[in-house]
């Protein structure tokens, strides 16, 4: 596991090009602290038929060949090089068919595999890789770089192309850590409709960036820069839709082939040659994971938990009583908001993008928890997008069974619900929230109200919250043309497909890479190895949902193999109570974000809805949406301003 980072820029446009790759792997230091390697080929180089200056960098996070397997890493006649961040879970048999038909190799590590199957296949070697990674590769005989990504979208990979020139980094403050390309400064501006995603969705959604022109390489997806002419294209080779089903249908044929395929993939994951841990949270998903762990690693497993003070948010027993049946070594700390607030700064400098989903908090604090005894973690996370975990997959389900509900009679409902306190925690309130979100699904065609169920409020309420709205609410079209992309899929699956494509990798996934890579730990989810999602999305949705139990075919295992009579754990998001804090401890911080004044300077939000007092009043009837504000106004402080105020007040 590392992080990545170049730049490719025609002639000698760049006069200090090792100043510049050096300023952007010093960015992304945290990923990985144990070496660093640069690679770059000059125009003036021996050899070099295009006029181009080729920049790679890495810094390496060791797990495989620790000793010898430093990047960047080159084949035979060193006219191939690659840098890597990732893991290749089937690198032993890809080494021996490659040394099976001639190819040398000097190192024992997974990254050497990729120059050599680059030799036989081209552009087309993602094709055979099985991980998560993200890879940057020189060809200079063909005078090209290949750059690829895996299928879910597990690694990041973000890129910039301006004034001839591409940029790409594991993170985007690498990106724009290389003043030396050009001295009178990038070319970048906010996009506004970035700005409205977040406030509706907790992130900014893929393919773009909070920033014009900064995109990310899409999952599943290598692209190919010639040198000689600086035409650039991208290729997809894997689509979850096109994918052949295994045709299972009886739920006792299911449950043997899933208890096997999981084995066989934790046991791929398991690949390492420094100790290896687990989280458990006290679900199912990671609680399956940690059983297959444990009983197929060589050494002893440790495990690793959060807990919560609000029983809202607390799955500490759940999860003691996995770790009692596993017999793991097990370390358990507790979110408060005292603990985490010593954190907040280190969190938020690390965003490189505006960042809403709150459990990226409980997050940091396991991984940094175990950071201290290892290097590697195994995670359950993937188990609600493959298998029909999330409430939008039940209403789905609901729908279809119910054939349709009058709108007046949930027009009636949402009226109802309205009057409901929408900043208050416990059960009451968060079942008024559930059945506010059901309303919004049960209305409309499958598609728009598969994007109604993704939004935090309605789209009249989030324009109203900026000045300049934008026109086209782009991230709305995306996901549409994502749910209607699959041919001779179920809604249900339909509705998979797109969490896979958006909230997966760019919320989910971007949570975990960047919590985990800050503090130094690899974090690894075998339920998204690509043939455990594919055996998930072809199950009939029957073995996915049951009445009103998601999940279904992932909690049977779980009772098989934990030798339960039946499975009645509520399910809890693993998250914080930010509506509580916002009306307590963070209210100095929302005074001093969202003053009219300074709103007004900004000139992205509206002061008449948003200043002053009316952001209070937001903490009480959208707090989840003044959080993702809010989380804005600290990026901008940090990143746009370099003004550290904030950070004070995020500790007060």
């Amino acid at each position: 596991m590392c992080g990545i980072a170049g730049f490719i820029t025609p002639g000698r446009r760049c006069p200090q090009p090792r100043q510049a790759l050096q300023a952007m792997c010093d960015a992304i230091v945290h990923r990985g602290p144990d070496s660093e390697g640069l690679l770059l080929a000059l125009p003036q180089d021996p050899g070099r038929a295009a006029d181009a200056t080729v920049a790679l960098g890495m810094r390496r996070l060791a797990i495989i060949d620790t000793a010898g397997g430093h990047q960047p890493i080159f084949n035979e006649d060193g006219s191939v090089g690659v840098v890597f961040n990732g893991e290749l879970y089937n690198y032993p048999d890809l080494r021996r068919q490659l040394e099976a038909r001639g190819h040398r190799f000097s190192t024992h590590a997974d990254t050497e595999v990729l120059v050599h199957l680059y030799e036989e296949r081209g552009p087309d070697l993602a094709r055979d890789l099985h991980g998560m990674f993200a890879f940057a590769i020189y060809d200079r005989t063909r005078e090209r770089v290949v750059l690829g990504r895996d299928r879910l979208g597990i690694k990041p990979l973000h890129l910039l192309h301006q004034r001839g020139t591409l940029l790409f980094a594991s993170e985007l403050k690498s990106i724009l850590a290389a003043p030396q390309l050009w001295p009178e400064g990038f070319d970048l501006r906010f996009d506004l409709s970035a700005v409205h995603a977040l406030l509706a969705s907790f992130y900014v959604p893929g393919p773009g960036a909070i920033f014009q022109g900064i995109r990310r390489l899409p999952p599943a997806t290598v692209g190919v820069l010639d040198l000689a002419s600086g035409a650039w294209r991208e290729d997809t080779y894997w689509d979850l839709a096109d994918t052949p089903s295994h045709r299972i249908t009886r739920e006792a044929d299911a449950l043997d082939a899933l208890d096997d395929l999981l084995g066989r993939v934790v046991q791929d994951h398991l690949l390492s040659d420094v100790p290896v841990g687990a989280f458990v949270s006290g679900g199912v998903d990671s609680g399956l994971v940690a059983s297959y762990a444990a009983e197929r690693y060589t050494g002893q497993l440790q495990t690793f938990s959060v807990g919560f003070a609000e029983e809202l948010y607390d799955e500490t027993p759940d999860a003691l009583q996995i770790v009692r049946a596993l017999q793991t070594p097990h370390t358990l700390i507790h979110a408060t908001f005292d603990n985490l607030a010593r954190l907040l700064p280190k969190i938020f400098r690390a965003m490189d993008e505006p960042f809403g989903d709150s459990s990226m908090l409980p997050t940091f604090l396991v991984c940094e928890l175990a950071s201290r005894r290892l290097k590697v973690a195994l995670s359950g996370d993937g188990g609600d997008e493959g298998f029909a975990g999330y409430t939008k997959h039940l209403i789905e389900h609901l729908r279809a069974r119910l054939g349709g509900v009058p709108d007046a009679a949930i027009h009636t409902l949402q009226r109802a619900l309205r009057l409901a306190p929408k900043g208050a925690t416990g059960r009451l309130p968060e079942l008024a929230r559930m059945a506010e979100k059901t309303s919004r699904g049960l209305l409309g065609d499958s598609a728009h109200a598969y994007v109604a169920m993704t939004r935090l409020a309605d789209d009249a309420l989030l324009r109203s919250l900026l000045l300049r709205p934008p026109e086209r609410d782009r991230a709305a079209e995306h996901l549409l043309e994502r749910f209607n992309h699959p041919r001779d899929a179920s809604p249900l699956q339909r509705t998979q497909y797109t969490d896979l494509g958006f909230a997966l990798p760019d919320d989910m996934l971007t949570k975990v890479d960047r919590m985990s890579m800050l503090t130094s730990l690899e974090v690894r989810v075998p339920l998204l190895d690509h043939r455990v999602v594919e055996f998930g999305y072809h199950l009939p949705d029957h073995l996915k949902l049951r009445g009103r139990t998601t999940k279904h075919l992932l909690k049977q295992l779980y009772l098989r193999r934990f030798h339960l009579p039946r499975y009645a754990k509520r399910k809890q998001g693993f998250r914080v109570p930010i509506e509580a804090w916002l009306k307590t401890r963070l209210r100095p911080l929302i005074d001093y974000a969202f003053q009219p004044e300074r709103l007004a300077r900004q000139d992205i939000f509206n002061p008449k809805t948003l200043g002053g007092a009316r952001a209070h009043d937001l903490a009480s009837t959208a707090p989840h949406l003044l959080w993702n504000a809010l989380t804005f106004q600290i990026f901008w402080d940090l990143q746009i301003e370099r003004d550290d105020a904030v950070l004070g007040l995020l500790q007060a």
